[in-house]
């Protein structure tokens, strides 16, 4: 399968749908599409993924869910990532994706009004880390987005988050 359409009447993308499906290059998603969820690991392994825009009405992506779609860039996502109205974010829905690998500076990784990801490059052991979720622009904070760091001093999160992923902290 090299090419997929998606019909604007799905509202769910299960878990492992794509999963492996090396030689997918392009999913496509009919106008008014009302898809609202991308299970775990959906496209997991979709090494060759280019496109697959995303419709601004997904409000989950699971686990894993674009892991290891290697071509997969920012373009595969919608023009305006701040559009998307995304509440729940998996554990490395985007590892190892062009998008991802692009992103990964100092400083919090988002899609949309959720907070994906913390990363730091550049600290030395023992250095203390403050954190700020705040703004108005974030809504959510994703599934294991600080799990693991260490030397977390602090954590400051605004009055707008409503959702905190699974293991966030």
């Amino acid at each position: 399968i090299e090419e997929v359409n998606i019909p604007a009447t799905i509202v769910t993308i299960g878990e492992r749908a794509f999963s492996a499906c090396i030689n997918l290059k392009k999913v496509n998603f009919e106008e008014n599409s009302t898809l609202t969820t991308i299970g775990n690991r959906a496209f997991f392994n979709c090494e060759r993924l280019t496109t697959c825009t995303i419709p601004l009405g997904v409000r989950e992506i699971g686990s894993e869910a674009f892991m290891n779609c290697m071509e997969y860039t920012s373009t595969a996502l919608q023009a305006n990532l701040s559009d998307y109205s995304l509440l729940k974010l998996g554990h490395q829905a985007f590892h190892n994706t062009k998008w991802f690998n692009e992103k990964t500076i100092c400083g919090d990784i988002r899609l949309g009004k959720c907070a994906y990801t913390y990363t730091y490059e550049n600290y030395n052991e023992g250095d203390s880390i403050s954190i700020e979720y705040t703004g108005a622009d974030i809504i959510a904070i994703g599934e294991k987005a600080l799990y693991g760091m260490e030397n977390i001093a602090s954590v400051t999160i605004g009055a707008n988050v409503s959702y905190i992923g699974e293991k966030a902290l």
